[in-house]
């Protein structure tokens, strides 16, 4: 059974360009939200890794700029 939660967890997790891919965006653009500290991720050795829930929750949390944006009709 443990062995099963492990590779689910393996399952949904991502590279640096799949997360890109994901993203629509350049992989150097999501090293510089790695090392800016805005993307969560994680190294394994001396690749990056990310976990698809930790990723989906940073997507739909609201940032500082849309929680003060002023709505336009």
């Amino acid at each position: 059974m443990a062995l099963n939660k492990l590779s689910e967890q393996y399952d949904t997790m991502k590279t640096v360009d799949e997360i890109a891919a994901d993203l629509h965006v350049h992989r150097i653009t999501v090293y510089r939200l790695l090392k800016a500290g805005k993307i969560p991720g994680f190294k394994v050795g001396r690749v990056w890794r990310f976990r698809m829930n930790e990723v989906r929750e940073w997507i739909e949390k609201p940032t500082a700029r849309e929680d003060k944006a002023p709505i336009k009709s």
